[in-house]
């Protein structure tokens, strides 16, 4: 998030954006990759509608970013995050 004369200014969709045009997909690629329709993914991006947090870890988990980097808490884009699951 940024602070922005005292007012909290959400990046998600900034980074939502930048995101799936990084990885050369259209809104509804996307969205049926992390189960929302068109329309939802298109409000995210704009701003007017933010994801659950189910939503947002897919996201998290199909780009490879901490939810900490979608939400503008950490810009560092390397900074992966690591999920573990047992065998």
């Amino acid at each position: 998030m940024l602070m922005v004369e005292g007012e909290i200014i959400s990046v998600l969709h900034l980074k939502i954006v930048e995101l799936r045009k990084r990885n050369k997909l259209t809104q509804s690629e996307l969205a049926n990759k992390i189960g929302v329709t068109r329309s939802a993914l298109s409000q995210y991006e704009i701003g007017t509608r933010n994801p659950d947090y189910e939503i947002l870890q897919k996201m998290s988990i199909f780009f490879e970013v901490s939810t900490d980097y979608l939400l503008g808490n950490n810009d560092n884009l390397k900074q992966r995050f690591c999920v573990t699951s047992k065998r």
